[in-house]
């Protein structure tokens, strides 16, 4: 007969199951901190909508400023408009600036006299502008802007005319 010990049962864990649990945990952990990653790119900041909307008063701005100062406007089509300004550029000549809006790229492209277009803004979905005329000669321009980027449906600008500059 064999003699029976006394198993004394023993409250805690072994040092293996605590390095199992340990590495389950970490894996748990690791997994978790990636989704909260993927999750937080995936939602658009606030600060890159601002940003945006800036842009855009910031180019009407500019369109606006330069529609007062005009002294002659060709408007190509809705979303393109030739402006004739006084000499910016001590050259002695009028200069031309042209506004015009790539709807395939969503882009407003600035044109200065014969330079190469500039993308002045980007992620705009419309453009547009329409002027007021009486006598062959503008008193009052309106622009449209619409940006994908914003919450903003639609920004304009009323500009009126001081130079009443001659429509082609």
């Amino acid at each position: 007969m064999i003699p029976q010990r006394n198993i004394q049962h023993r409250h805690g864990f072994t040092l293996v199951e605590l390095t199992t649990s340990l590495a389950i945990t970490a894996i748990l952990m690791l997994g978790l901190a990636s989704v909260l990653l993927i999750g937080s790119k995936a939602v658009p900041s606030g600060t890159e909508q601002i940003h945006t909307e800036a842009a855009c008063a910031n180019m009407l701005e500019d369109i606006a400023e330069d529609l007062a100062l005009a002294s002659g406007l060709t408007l190509v089509s809705p979303q393109e408009i030739t402006l004739g300004v006084a000499d910016r550029d001590g050259d002695g000549s009028k200069d031309q600036i042209t506004y015009a809006y790539d709807s395939d790229a969503g882009t407003i492209k600035r044109t200065w006299n014969s330079d190469d277009a500039v993308t002045i803004l980007s992620d705009v979905s419309a453009f547009a502008v329409s002027l007021k005329t009486s006598d062959g000669k503008a008193s009052l321009a309106l622009v449209e802007l619409t940006s994908t980027a914003t919450t903003t449906p639609s920004q304009s600008i009323r500009v009126e005319l001081y130079n009443d500059p001659e429509v082609r």
